[in-house]
């Protein structure tokens, strides 16, 4: 399995959509995964309700992950849900 630090990053301003792949990371303020080394298998625990996307931390900064079609994994929380993201594959 891909072991790095995994984010959420939320959307605003200066996270948009538009500013991908570059992201302002913020280690300290924004949510990291909590991941199994075995497995790969990651997950976030107490996240505030909001507008979020995946972030991995490399030598070079903040990347957002994306989709098959290149789009940039984005998803909303709400207040008690648990989201299943799926087979995310990095390469």
């Amino acid at each position: 399995p891909f072991i790095t630090s995994i984010y959420l990053a939320p959307l605003s301003q200066e996270n948009s959509v538009e500013s991908l792949p570059e992201i302002n990371l913020s280690e300290s303020s924004y949510p990291m995964a909590i991941q199994d080394i075995t497995t790969g298998k990651f997950l976030f625990a107490n996240i505030s309700p909001g507008q979020y996307f995946l972030v991995i931390w490399t030598q070079n900064g903040g990347m957002s992950l994306r989709d098959g079609n290149g789009n940039p994994i984005e998803f909303t929380v709400n207040a008690g849900e648990t989201k299943e993201l799926g087979v995310i594959i990095v390469r």
